[in-house]
């Protein structure tokens, strides 16, 4: 399939170029590019699950890149449209989720270490982490469970685990707690 090729070239260049200092941009650039990019569900399960495993992959790769200030100021970019609901680069069936975990955990990180600030980290990054990663968690996708059974598991994981990391940093703040539970709780159930 072209997504699994595209995400298999990603990962290549983000390991690639984020050996050599002066690249590390365009590396996370790449890497940034193979979490946004559309894609139809797959044709197969075999191929939805390796679609999966790539994008963890190409997460963990981004994870090894330092974040400067462009990467900080791309990432506060995203969070931004995500919090305000205008990311849909992913098309009708895939959700940014994973991505929205790396901008949250990056900007949660960036704000907890002091050597940060001078990297251009800003105290404000945290809370645009989490508004971005709560406005992830409430994002639909119009894709059939009945034709497409793995590609729905697997987002409903990928929330799952946005959601477990949200409310295990947020334990001890209970108005963060409520925002995160708003989310995640189905309003005709609950």
């Amino acid at each position: 399939s072209k997504a699994s090729t595209t995400l298999a070239h990603c990962a290549f260049l983000c390991t690639v170029l984020s050996e050599y200092p002066d690249h590390t941009h365009l590396a996370f650039q790449i890497g940034i590019f193979g979490l946004e990019m559309a894609r139809l569900p797959a044709s197969t399960k075999p191929m939805e699950v390796r679609l999966a495993h790539q994008e963890s992959e190409l997460v963990t790769l981004l994870k090894r890149i330092p974040l400067g200030p462009k990467e900080l100021f791309c990432l506060r970019e995203r969070a931004a449209l995500l919090r305000e609901d205008k990311l849909r680069s992913r098309g009708e069936a895939l959700l940014p989720l994973m991505l929205s975990s790396y901008i949250f955990e990056s900007l949660m990180l960036a704000t907890a270490n002091p050597m940060a600030l001078s990297c251009g980290s800003s105290p404000t990054d945290e809370q645009l982490g989490f508004e971005a990663a709560v406005a992830a968690l409430g994002l639909k996708t119009n894709v059939s469970e009945a034709d497409h059974p793995l590609l729905c598991e697997g987002t409903r994981r990928q929330r799952g685990d946005l959601a477990l990391l949200l409310l295990v940093h947020y334990k001890d703040q209970p108005e963060k707690l409520a925002k995160i539970m708003e989310k995640i709780l189905d309003k005709e159930v609950h």
